[in-house]
């Protein structure tokens, strides 16, 4: 991912930290991107470069070029980059990386080691369109600056790009961190309202299976009933059979009077019959309501079964959480 300055940077720190360097060290500054393109404003800068290079087409390109070869520069030793510009002021760059790219440079200079060419800024204001005798005047104005000072002013430009760019990537990485663990967060509450629904519908699922229960054993006591009732039919059926049986041995042709035995035995048989039907419908129901209390059970155990991989990813995600957290503990 290619990054910006003004996406990494508080520019305003930049800004801050930037007109501070200039005024403690008497060195003018700038930030710039990796293209050459200032994204900060000019610190302390000098009269040569700001009234008169830089407000020249052909000067401003070239200073332009030149901050980006010295970023550049830069990056590729891994060490502050010293040079001289295109008119022939010293300067030098410490690069900003970020994630291993660089994405700009903090540039100082628009300094002199010694006395100026008079000649060589002759032929450069005529180049650029610039009356020569202001040019003159204003190169004069130029700081002239032993090399070591120089030297030394570069290096502490270096060590603080360094540090402002590693403070960068750590805001950047917490802020990352931060969002995930908030997202977390967030799943986690999300996943916890589900939790609850859950719940709630196997509270339900359970009342009704305890109603189900509850008229199974109902129908239970009335197949019980009728099973009593079935059995004093059995009894007084087989009493009444043996009664026939010893008086039609008794009466011999008199014995066709015993039909009024034969009727209520006829009688008894309808009644086991009706009372078998009942038993038949109590069973049916037995059968709805144990059908009934199968479903609600099934429909219990998918919802624990649902609540259990809720639990888990509720786990999973705290787990991430506190891996999130010993990273941001680290990173600070």
């Amino acid at each position: 991912m290619k990054y910006r300055m003004e996406e990494v940077f508080d520019l305003d720190f930049l800004q801050e930290f930037q007109d501070s360097f200039s005024k403690a060290v008497g060195i003018s500054s700038i930030s710039v991107d990796a293209d050459g393109t200032p994204v900060t404003k000019p610190s302390d800068f000098s009269e040569f470069c700001f009234d008169y290079t830089r407000k020249s087409e052909l000067g401003l390109k070239n200073c332009m070029e030149c901050d980006k070869r010295g970023g550049q520069q830069a990056n590729d030793t891994k060490a502050p980059a010293i040079y001289k510009c295109h008119a022939n002021l010293v300067d030098f760059a410490a690069p900003i990386i970020f994630d291993g790219e660089q994405i700009g440079s903090i540039l100082g200079g628009q300094i002199l080691t010694e006395e100026p060419d008079i000649e060589f800024y002759r032929k450069k204001a005529i180049e650029y369109g610039i009356d020569p005798e202001k040019y003159i005047a204003a190169v004069k104005k130029a700081y002239v600056i032993p090399m070591d000072r120089v030297n030394a002013a570069a290096n502490l430009l270096y060590v603080v790009a360094e540090k402002i760019s590693a403070m960068a990537h750590q805001k950047m990485m917490i802020d990352s961190i931060v969002k995930e663990v908030s997202d977390g967060i967030h799943q986690i509450s999300a996943t916890m309202e589900e939790l609850t629904a859950t719940s709630a519908t196997i509270n339900n699922n359970q009342t009704e299976l305890s109603e189900s229960i509850s008229k199974i054993e109902d129908e239970s006591k009335e197949i019980r009933k009728i099973i009593s009732i079935i059995d004093n039919i059995s009894s007084q059926t087989n009493l009444l059979g043996l009664n026939a049986a010893i008086e039609a041995a008794r009466s011999g042709e008199h014995g066709r009077g015993f039909s009024v035995v034969a009727e209520e035995i006829r009688k008894l048989s309808l009644t086991t019959k009706f009372n078998a039907e009942e038993i038949k419908k109590s069973i049916q129901n037995i059968d709805h309501n144990v059908n009934a209390t199968v479903v609600k059970a099934n429909e219990s155990l998918q919802s624990i079964a649902e609540q259990s991989r809720a639990i888990e990813d509720v786990t999973d995600r705290i787990m991430q959480m506190n891996e999130k957290s010993v990273e941001l503990s680290n990173a600070k």
